[in-house]
């Protein structure tokens, strides 16, 4: 990743730098230190109860895609009413999020736990994929998506019965 010759080296400004030339450790007199994280918020992004039609998150993999025209959005099953959704929720700065919209199109069942923004103007624009449920084996399909809310099934996907689930990646 770095060249430990001081003729190559590069001459880094003021950090935070994410990489540092090895150079730079060992010869200008920097020191390593760790530092205790702070947490920035006291109240959950997602919360609620069921008694008052509000959503409440009912899994663990929820995920944030950042995407090209600068708004967050994330994916996440929730129980509007009692009944298991997955559901979309944006925001600007990844601190204040909107009120979820609910997915349609989708099995009640089939958590969406990893999308991929292909960008504007790609058809679909927003890709996952899916566990068909009910089965008794591994079966996927690749399901796609113009703004992330209304789902369609792309194509069926027949991976190895064993192991994990199918994950899709940038080309």
């Amino acid at each position: 990743l770095c060249d430990p010759d001081p003729v190559a080296s590069i001459s880094l400004g003021l950090g935070p730098h994410l990489l540092i030339d090895p150079y730079l450790l060992q010869n200008e007199s920097f020191s390593r230190a760790v530092y205790q994280p702070v947490r920035n918020r006291t109240t959950p992004i997602m919360q609620g109860t069921l008694g008052n039609d509000s959503f409440k998150v009912a899994n663990y993999s929820a995920n944030v895609v950042a995407g090209t025209d600068g708004l967050y959005r994330m994916w996440f099953q929730g129980l509007p009413g009692g009944v298991l959704l997955n559901g979309m929720t944006t925001s600007s700065d990844g601190l204040a999020w909107s009120a979820p919209v609910w997915c349609t199109g989708l099995n009640q069942y089939a958590e969406i736990s990893g999308v991929l923004d292909e960008g504007v103007g790609a058809n679909p624009r927003y890709k996952t994929v899916l566990r068909d449920i009910p089965t008794t084996q591994s079966a996927e399909s690749l399901w796609g998506s113009q703004d992330g809310i209304a789902w369609v099934k792309v194509n069926q996907l027949n991976p190895n019965p064993y192991g994990e689930t199918a994950s899709l990646f940038h080309l």
